[in-house]
């Protein structure tokens, strides 16, 4: 199962860019080729797995910063959802066997 994430952020969008590069460099260990980072002035963070945009803040329309970890709790909630997707369609094929209908 192989998941590819790029991550388009604005350094200014984000409260605690330490935290934010520490656990955005745990991910690049996880996915290593599979994980692309882009600084952009012109987007304050998406989140894009698989070639599909799956999480943006271009609706956030408040000056405030958005915080780190809620951001990185977004970036972990979506693999997991990405993940368990895939789970389900694998073992979908498998669903019925061993079943009889009478």
């Amino acid at each position: 199962m192989k998941i590819k994430i790029k991550i388009v952020y604005n350094v200014l969008a984000v409260d605690d860019i330490d935290f934010f590069n520490q656990k955005i460099s745990n991910l690049k260990n996880d996915y290593k080729n599979d994980f692309v980072i882009e600084d952009s002035i012109k987007v304050s963070f998406d989140l894009f797995i698989n070639d599909k945009l799956v999480y943006t803040l271009d609706d956030h329309f408040g000056d405030d910063k958005v915080t780190a970890k809620q951001l990185v709790d977004k970036i972990d909630q979506q693999i997991y959802q990405v993940k368990s997707a895939r789970k389900e369609k694998d073992s979908s094929k498998f669903d019925d066997l061993g079943l009889i209908d009478y």
